[in-house]
């Protein structure tokens, strides 16, 4: 059993889960693998083979160096028809081990400051309380940011988030339209303009900036409505506004819609 016996065997390659090739003419998508339920069994990244020095974010995306990327949940539970983890299972780390993460990016690589990727770090009210305060106890210099959604924001999570060094939360606003918003499914993330409008002044006033994410080519959209998309943008006001075309990315639930007609 050789390199070339295994990729002519096409059978074996159909056995593996969670690949996607080419057999001739023929794509082949795979059942999906396994989830990895308990995240707290994976090692850390081995961040000494990478110098962190080469990697800088954007300039509005961050506030000091070294910085590094880490990410503690996996999966989202909501349902935005155009997001490829949509309605994934969300499983995350201890808040423990996140902070162990955090202390050794500190004291061996000298992070300052670190950038969560998760879909949406805040979905578990119980766990970034319980984060935050380990943080807070850990009297570590290092300030972070994060993404996170309008509907599990509150105003005890914000100032959690301040004193442990939280700067800036970057919320997938998407439009604030509410029929746009339904089509989207986006209106189970953020409950309605009013509640964006409300949340986003608790975040200012906490000391936190905003990154703020819209969308234009909507399902259901016409020009008055992209309009209303842009006065709502500009009625939230975030510090960074980032504006992007609806992609139907194949494997997506809107992808699907549209391959079936639904709009239009």
């Amino acid at each position: 059993f050789n390199r070339d016996t295994f990729l002519n065997d096409i059978e074996t390659m159909k056995s593996i889960k969670g690949i996607i090739f080419k057999n001739i003419d023929e794509i082949v998508q795979n059942m999906p693998g396994d989830i990895i339920k308990d995240l707290d069994i994976l090692p850390e990244p081995a961040r000494e083979l990478f110098p962190l020095e080469r990697y800088v974010p954007m300039p509005n995306g961050y506030k000091k160096l070294p910085l590094t990327n880490m990410v503690v949940i996996r999966g989202c539970p909501y349902f935005c028809t155009f997001c490829d983890q949509a309605n994934t299972s969300a499983r995350r780390r201890s808040p423990q081990k996140a902070i162990d993460e955090i202390k050794n990016v500190v004291e061996k690589h000298g992070v300052k400051e670190i950038a969560f990727w998760d879909d949406t770090m805040s979905y578990d009210k119980k766990w970034m309380t319980e984060f935050c305060s380990l943080l807070i106890d850990a009297k570590l210099d290092v300030i972070w940011s994060c993404f996170a959604v309008i509907n599990t924001i509150n105003q005890e999570i914000l100032s959690l988030m301040k004193k442990a060094g939280c700067w800036s939360i970057y919320y997938g606003y998407e439009t604030g339209v509410p029929e746009l918003a339904k089509n989207m499914k986006t209106d189970r993330k953020n409950k309605s303009m009013e509640k964006m409008l409300e949340v986003t002044k608790w975040t200012k006033d906490a000391g936190i900036e905003i990154r703020g994410s819209f969308m234009f080519a909507l399902p259901g959209e016409n020009p008055e409505l992209a309009e209303q998309t842009i006065e709502n943008a500009i009625k939230l006001d975030p510090e960074y506004a980032q504006f992007s075309i609806c992609t139907p990315y194949p494997g997506t639930e809107l992808y699907n819609e549209i391959k079936n007609g639904k709009w239009g």
